[in-house]
């Protein structure tokens, strides 16, 4: 996923659970009208790079590779990978 040349809002964290990476998603959502989020995590043994571009209301597109076993992952499959990744806050 490609997007046009833009001025970051937030930039390089690291987080170190469910809640914390919901946290600044919900930061940076606040800040701008949209996310376009890179996120690297594990689930079990498996890990996954995951790229999401949302706006204020919801997700538009997700894509995943699970970098483990060095596959895409297509259709459902990488919103309920990328959703096991954080949690809403509130």
């Amino acid at each position: 996923m490609k997007l046009p040349s833009v001025t970051s809002l937030e930039e390089n964290f690291l987080c170190n659970g469910r809640e914390e990476f919901g946290n600044l998603a919900s930061r940076t959502l606040k800040q701008g009208d949209g996310a376009f989020l890179k996120v690297f995590g594990k689930n079990g043994r498996s890990r996954y790079y995951i790229t999401v571009l949302m706006d204020d209301e919801k997700i538009l597109a997700v894509e995943a590779e699970d970098v483990s076993a060095g596959s895409s992952l297509t259709g459902k499959p990488p919103l309920r990978c990328s959703k096991t990744f954080w949690k809403r806050a509130r």
